[in-house]
């Protein structure tokens, strides 16, 4: 949505892969004119761009800009929430903003990325980021009939959806599991029986 009261745009993740925000720039005063021969421009404030989302509780995520590192050590809260603000976005172009992001046991998220388009002197807020679960196999090599333990962190109290596949790359079921407040989750993995 777009409020040209507050000069600000903010979007939701949940629909979107990627997306672009554009927007039109708003001057908060000032004059391009000088006087005699001097002259003088008027620079027009960098833009602002504010990542809202859910990781699990006590996360720490890296933040890229187009690739280097931006903001690095954030700690999600207790509920798995994250709040980043960066300031004096400038010159306005397209920004890549990625995400690596650790559970408290050191297992690595996947990494996904904003794209967003970000024109001068605006605020942008883009909302409802979620962090993909972490995952980790309890073995890496089991006999039949062996139980394997599937476990990781979510955002407190999701639900994840394990996709099992046989060897000949066919989907042999789906497993659920629900993470806990503190976002841990664990199901068991029948390998006589996958999908029990």
């Amino acid at each position: 949505s777009v409020d040209t009261v507050n000069n600000t745009v903010t979007a939701n993740t949940q629909n979107f892969s990627y997306f672009a925000l554009i927007g039109d720039s708003v001057s908060s005063g000032g004059t391009d004119a000088g006087s005699g021969g001097g002259g003088g421009g008027y620079r027009l404030p960098p833009s602002q761009v504010n990542l809202l989302g859910v990781a699990y509780p006590g996360a720490t995520l890296t933040i890229l800009k187009d690739g280097l590192i931006f903001i690095d050590g954030l700690t999600a809260d207790n509920s798995g929430a994250f709040e980043v603000k960066t300031f004096d976005i400038s010159p306005e172009g397209i920004y890549n903003f990625g995400f690596r992001v650790n559970d408290t046991e050191g297992r690595k998220a996947a990494p996904f990325s904003v794209t967003l388009t970000v024109q001068a002197s605006l605020t942008f807020a883009v909302k409802g980021i979620l962090v993909p679960p972490t995952i980790e196999l309890g073995k890496s090599v089991l006999k039949k009939g062996e139980e394997l333990k599937i476990f990781g962190q979510s955002a407190p109290q999701s639900e994840v959806i394990v996709s099992i596949i046989d060897s000949y790359g066919n989907e042999a079921g789906m497993k659920k599991s629900q993470a806990g407040v503190d976002g841990r989750w664990l199901l068991s993995f029948n390998t006589t029986r996958p999908c029990d």
